[in-house]
């Protein structure tokens, strides 16, 4: 739930800060890191969150580590804990979701029309 309130409050203070202004290229994101703590993340949370909503509709489970990971600071043992599956389906989980995720990212942000107004 934490990491579900945490993307809430990152994603709304993202698109209240009107950063998803047209022009510029938006900056690259890493999602092994914390980069939401940066100072200026907001397009690449957008970003992110656009990506794992649509991630989500395809696989669920898989979204939810990445949520859990990124957004909530879980480590691998309190994801196993929390979604009880083994340590191993974890890190098959977030290595199929970070490609996923980069893939779409890199496409979204290469593309300048798909820039939010």
């Amino acid at each position: 739930m934490a990491a579900q309130m945490m993307r809430r409050i990152l994603v709304d203070a993202a698109r209240a800060r009107g950063t998803q202004k047209r022009g510029g290229m938006a900056p690259k994101i890493n999602i092994d890191e914390t980069a939401v703590m940066s100072p200026s993340p907001d397009r690449s949370i957008l970003a992110l969150d656009d990506a794992l909503r649509t991630f989500s509709q395809v696989a669920p489970r898989q979204a939810k580590v990445v949520e859990l990971r990124y957004f909530g600071g879980l480590t691998e043992e309190e994801i196993v804990a929390a979604l009880k599956i083994s340590p191993r389906t974890v890190r098959r989980d977030w290595d199929l979701a970070r490609a996923w995720l980069l893939r779409e990212l890199d496409n979204t942000m290469a593309k300048p029309s798909a820039q939010r107004p």
